[in-house]
Formats: C-alpha cells, sequence, structure tokens
C-alpha cells in the first residue's frame, strides 16, 4: 500500500469511528511506526482535513470533525489509484 491509499484508508478510518482511533491503532493496521501514521495524519491535516486530536487519559484519540462527503478525490489522483479508470493517452492500450 503506497502513502497516499494509506492516507485515503485513515481518512476513511477516522470518519467511520465515532470514538477516534489511536496512532498505535492505525500504525498496527497498517503495519508502519507510529511516526509513519503522524506524518500521514499531519499531511491530511495540511490538505484541509478537519481531524481532531481528543485526550482519553494520556492517550490521544483521533477523528475527523466530519464525515467526508464521499472521501472523493479529483479524477486524476483517483486515476492514480486505479490504473483502470485512469484516463489514457490517444492510441494507449487498454491496461489487463
Amino acid at each position: 500500500m503506497g502513502k497516499l491509499e494509506r492516507q485515503l484508508a485513515i481518512w476513511r478510518k477516522l470518519a467511520s469511528h465515532d470514538g477516534g482511533v489511536t496512532l498505535r491503532d492505525l500504525a498496527r493496521e497498517f503495519a508502519v511506526a507510529k511516526n509513519t501514521i503522524q506524518r500521514d495524519i499531519d499531511g491530511l491535516t495540511l490538505a484541509g482535513v478537519p481531524i481532531q486530536a481528543n485526550a482519553a487519559g494520556q492517550t490521544l484519540r483521533y477523528s475527523v470533525d466530519q464525515a467526508p462527503s464521499g472521501a472523493s478525490l479529483p479524477t486524476r489522483e483517483s486515476g492514480a489509484l486505479d490504473p483502470a479508470s485512469a484516463p489514457r493517452p490517444r492510441g494507449a492500450p487498454t491496461p489487463q
């Protein structure tokens, strides 16, 4: 799974869990370090995703302030995730 795919999956995960999710839980799920998840969350925040960190004792639980409307990307970016649906140059062969 690439960085963009992981960030989208994190966004969806945060939007679907009312109580929030910890860095540890996300790191386990995506088999990466907690620092990687933190960088992904920072990147999503910079991109405008309204992520909030809520303290639960000594643990931070991350959630999305509001659910994304469809959590969709523009055609060009979504094509990068699904090569079969990406626009192809004229005369290019169809992917199998």
